[in-house]
């Protein structure tokens, strides 16, 4: 899964800051950008996907 370069260099920061971080941004930026049926159905996605981010690598 390819990773953001933000995302490589803050990964050694505590993993739940940087989601939080992540979260934040994603859901303020859905705000702006897709009706609320999307909205629900990719949080879903995302809060699984966020693992992946930010566990790979750090083993």
């Amino acid at each position: 899964m390819p990773q953001l370069p933000a995302l490589q260099m803050r990964r050694r920061e505590t993993p739940i800051r940087l989601r939080v971080h992540i979260a934040d941004i994603t859901v303020n930026y859905l705000k702006y950008t897709a009706p609320m049926e999307n909205v629900k159905s990719f949080s879903k996605k995302f809060y699984e996907m966020l693992p992946l981010f930010c566990c790979s690598g750090s083993a």
